[in-house]
């Protein structure tokens, strides 16, 4: 077990913490290719943008 002082408002202790969880992650290949950038469909993200695009226009859900 690792303890680890960090101050994110005075940027204390951030690289050992960062060095600390590289250190636990587990060796061997990634799951995903590196162009994937999510594992939700393209669909997903069309209906976000079409949501989005409602709300700014009438200002309400």
């Amino acid at each position: 077990k690792y303890v680890c002082t960090v101050s994110a408002l005075q940027k204390l202790g951030l690289d050992a913490l960062l060095q600390q969880i590289v250190s636990l992650l587990p060796q061997g290949m990634p799951f995903y290719s590196e162009d994937d950038l999510t594992d939700l469909p393209t669909k997903f993200f069309v209906g976000e943008l079409i949501r989005e695009k409602i709300y700014e226009l009438f200002g309400d859900e």
